[in-house]
């Protein structure tokens, strides 16, 4: 497929997709020879090979222990999109064995699925009901069409000629072509003799075709030549060393103007990679704005990620399980020589420490007074106050909060009371009067010089979540299309939008920080989970 001979790259191939007029390719347009003429095979190669290398690759990188443990995607089937296989698996099960083990097997299989004849109508069928849930699962823009799209390339080239050829007499006419093509001078067609062999031009392509597959297949692996110190493989820039400290410089020419003159900038930045401890992402000892920074070195700043905690991810799983509902939990893992400085507000009652591994040294700053803690040590916590945890072992330590939150709790039991309350007033066992500020929970309007009680907000927001959800839940087929294709078309329109502005400030520069404002608003407008976000379309901006 890739790395055939010259003449197989250069072999004459019936184009994939006919031009829909005389004028329609560049090449066309300006050479009259290429019109509806084979297509060269190693525009074919290169294409194909383009899309065989995104799903291989994809699913080489799935070949880590957190996809094939099932930590990458550990909630997603959860989503409505696998209730079918939830039917028949439990959840966990389809986690593992759908979202995980069909997604590797898909990834490493689809291109050799869509590449060979007898394999390709299985191919098309998994590939396209992959990417269409991945358009429902994911916000990752055109990649799921584009790549629908592409799916096309595999085919027989010509299929789109025999497509047209069946439409009715009156359509054709604003159709492709559907006459035969015609020998092209690009196209190598074997043979004997000097004249058969091809041409240095041909020659040329076909090396530039094996060089740029293998260079595509290189690219993916090529992060040992720049050490940027990326931590994770998001695009946030919280999670790029290099975008840190691009940052940090951009704020050191910023505060001056602020009267902070020489600005030292430190960050402390906490994540949690697949189900993992929080941990620290960059040594917040570190001046940015100082620090060094090199894409050809490692950056020293950047701290590891713990893998050496991974085996903790079930036993962690195991004691966030056994918790009751009106208690939350967070792990920490730290490093030797850091601390966590942490504030337990009023809100949370009950708030524990818990120390996994390691020593760790608690310091309640407002009492002045140390505690030691080790391995399976737990401690109270005062609310409203502020403490640090210090990591005073060799090995990094690892611990739990657990805690409740009151507040939430009593705003859950208030809004329940609330909901009891309407029941009893729809079926007509209430009798007491209820107070004025009560009156919209059935539905009447507040009397005059009232003000609406914030529980009752609250609750009546709830209520109106639950009812649109229910209203989706039971919408028919045809309101369901319906709001697809208004969320598609609000997509692809904002789309369009920002990117006639991405064009217009290149072109001409950047506007005014109101008309900017104005212009993303108005992009921006119509999202939302039923095709509209806004009742009121905003004035377009002047562009």
């Amino acid at each position: 497929m890739l790395w055939g001979s010259y003449g197989l790259l250069w072999g004459a191939h019936t184009p994939s997709v006919p031009p829909p007029c005389p004028h329609s390719s560049i090449d066309g347009l300006f050479h009259p020879q290429k019109r509806n003429a084979h297509v060269p095979l190693w525009n074919y190669t290169l294409l194909r090979a383009q899309i065989f290398i995104v799903y291989f690759i994809a699913g080489l990188k799935k070949l880590d222990a957190d996809w094939v443990g099932g930590y990458s995607m550990g909630s997603l089937a959860k989503h409505w999109l696998f209730s079918p296989f939830r039917l028949v698996l439990s959840e966990e099960l389809t986690s593992r064995l759908v979202v995980h083990g069909g997604g590797l097997a898909l990834d490493l299989s689809a291109g050799f699925l869509l590449f060979f004849d007898a394999t390709r109508p299985l191919g098309l069928v998994l590939v396209t009901y992959f990417h269409c849930m991945n358009s429902q699962l994911f916000s990752i823009g055109m990649f799921s069409y584009t790549m629908l799209a592409s799916s096309g390339l595999f085919c027989d080239p010509s299929w789109p000629r025999r497509l047209c050829a069946r439409c009715p007499q009156w359509l054709q006419g604003a159709l492709p072509t559907t006459a035969p093509p015609r020998r092209s001078p690009d196209c190598h067609y074997g043979g004997r003799g000097a004249a058969r062999r091809p041409t240095i031009r041909q020659q040329l392509a076909a090396a530039f075709t094996l060089l740029y597959v293998l260079e595509q297949l290189f690219l993916p692996y090529s992060h040992f030549i720049t050490q940027v110190g990326v931590f994770t493989q998001t695009r946030r820039w919280k999670d790029h060393a290099d975008m840190l400290k691009q940052y940090s410089l951009c704020l050191s020419h910023i505060l001056p103007q602020y009267n902070v003159s020489q600005p030292q900038i430190y960050f402390d930045i906490w994540v949690s990679i697949n189900d993992r401890f929080q941990q620290r992402l960059v040594d917040p000892r570190v001046d940015l704005v100082q620090a060094e920074w090199s894409p050809w070195r490692p950056t020293p700043w950047v701290l590891p990620l713990l893998l050496e905690l991974s085996p903790w991810r079930e036993k962690l799983q195991e004691l966030e399980s056994g918790l009751d509902g009106h208690t939350d939990v967070v792990f920490i893992a730290d490093f030797p020589g850091l601390h966590l400085e942490n504030f337990v507000s009023e809100d949370l009652g009950n708030t524990s420490l818990r120390v996994l591994q390691g020593d760790v040294l608690l310091e309640l700053v407002e009492q002045q007074r140390n505690h030691s803690l080790h391995q399976g040590d737990s401690m109270q916590l005062p609310a409203g106050q502020y403490h640090k945890v210090h990591t005073v072992s060799e090995q990094p330590s690892c611990y739990m909060y657990t805690y409740v939150n009151t507040t939430a709790m009593e705003l859950e039991q208030n809004l329940t009371r609330l909901q009891e309350l309407r029941e009893r007033l729809q079926n007509g066992t209430e009798t007491a009067p209820l107070p004025p500020e009560l009156r919209p929970l059935v539905g009447d309007p507040l009397p005059p010089g009232s003000t609406l009680d914030p529980l009752v907000a609250t609750f009546l927001r709830r209520q109106k979540r639950l009812e649109e959800a229910g209203q989706r839940r039971n919408a028919s087929s045809a309101q369901r299309v319906l709001r697809f294709l208004q969320r598609k078309l609000h997509l692809f329109r904002r789309s369009l939008l920002m990117t006639c502005i991405a064009l217009r400030n290149l072109a001409l520069g950047r506007p005014p920080p109101e008309q900017l404002a104005q212009e993303v608003a108005f992009a921006n407008w119509g999202e939302g989970e039923d095709g509209g976000g806004g009742t009121t379309l905003p004035p377009p901006p002047e562009l």
